[in-house]
């Protein structure tokens, strides 16, 4: 069983817009129906959306390689500790980061650094702290970022 139709599995862009039509429910289903782990159960239809969007495009990612490499989506768990969302509107524009394993992704592309992920957006130099406002980080948190 399923709950992405099968004409969308393996086409990213398919699979992505039935997340987004997708309800609380749908996407429990479609959690369920893909990994063994079970869903986070506190995370609302949103953030789950995005959890689901960012998994599926990992296991897309990597088999595209042919391999299947660590990451922070292996484990509910790690995968809820891990995930860090970043959020600025700049010129107009919405721009969303999220903190993975390798460093900071935004759209599409993976920075070592929120500083090069505000450098990318701005076309200057910015502590990425600043720039998402993000300096109520406590130090324990920040080191985390910095891994």
């Amino acid at each position: 069983m399923t709950s992405l139709l099968p004409e969308a599995l393996g086409n990213i862009d398919a699979e992505l817009a039935i997340l987004t039509a997708s309800d609380r429910n749908q996407l429990i289903a479609i959690w369920q129906a893909r990994w063994s782990d079970p869903p986070p159960l506190v995370l609302l239809a949103p953030k789950l959306r995005r959890l689901i969007a960012y998994r599926l495009q990992l296991a897309h990612e990597h088999a595209g390689r042919g391999s299947r490499a660590e990451s922070p989506a292996d484990s509910t768990e790690s995968m809820t500790e891990a995930l860090m969302i970043f959020r600025r509107t700049w010129k107009g524009v919405e721009h969303e980061v999220v903190r993975v394993s390798a460093g900071f992704l935004h759209r599409g592309k993976t920075y070592r650094s929120l500083s090069a992920v505000a450098r990318a957006i701005t076309g200057t130099r910015w502590n990425g702290l600043v720039f998402f406002s993000a300096t109520h980080l406590g130090g324990a948190a920040r080191r985390r970022l910095a891994r």
